[in-house]
């Protein structure tokens, strides 16, 4: 009897130890999960990089390098831009990995003044010269460099004759069409500086 008295109340004894545990602490979960939320907003800018900070969409302030801290979304959301390094763009050819040319016909054939048909391929260098314009005046600030890049490019051969233009004005060539670029950038408010046009191949085509 007494051993039988004494496996239940180690029975019972183990239950109520069991029965004692405590439930999950929501305001502990509920203040990690609003720690890690206001963590979203810290952010690092590089050297050369420059940060757009939006509140509710709209244009709020630039953040230069170094830690800084936002309020999370939906509040406030950033793009951070590399405003130093150099940007390239390539007209009427494409360049794969393994550095294959392959010529693209609907951007490098261009009309003369002279009624005649040449080859174009060049590559244009460009980078930021004010983020907060590059980041919301133009859609597809790089398609736009692009567009302009070849639409100057086409004006100005449509000027000239083709001797001249696959001969001796190869360097006026690209200093026309890198000013006239400039010219149309900054008309659209763009925020992008243009550095070079590089003329790669300006020929009869074959």
């Amino acid at each position: 009897m007494r051993e039988r008295f004494n496996m239940r109340g180690d029975v019972n004894g183990g239950g109520s130890r069991t029965g004692g545990g405590r439930g999950v602490s929501w305001p502990i979960i509920g203040a990690v999960l609003f720690f890690g939320w206001l963590m979203t907003g810290v952010y690092t800018v590089d050297e050369g990089e420059q940060a757009v900070i939006t509140r509710f969409g709209q244009y709020n302030r630039s953040t230069g390098p170094g830690i800084h801290m936002n309020l999370p979304v939906p509040f406030e959301a950033r793009q951070v831009i590399n405003v130093t390094g150099q940007r390239t763009e390539t007209i009427g050819f494409e360049e794969s990995a393994n550095r294959e040319i392959r010529d693209v016909p609907d951007e490098s054939l261009m009309i003369t003044g002279d009624r005649n048909i040449v080859q174009v391929q060049f590559r244009i260098y460009y980078n930021i010269k004010n983020a907060v314009a590059f980041a919301f005046n133009v859609r597809q600030p790089d398609l736009t460099v692009s567009q302009v890049a070849e639409s100057a490019m086409r004006e100005v051969i449509g000027r000239r004759q083709l001797e001249p233009i696959i001969t001796t004005e190869r360097g006026a060539v690209e200093l026309s069409v890198e000013q006239l670029m400039q010219t149309t950038l900054d008309e659209y408010e763009s925020g992008v500086q243009v550095l070079q046009v590089e003329l790669l191949v300006a020929a009869a085509p074959p």
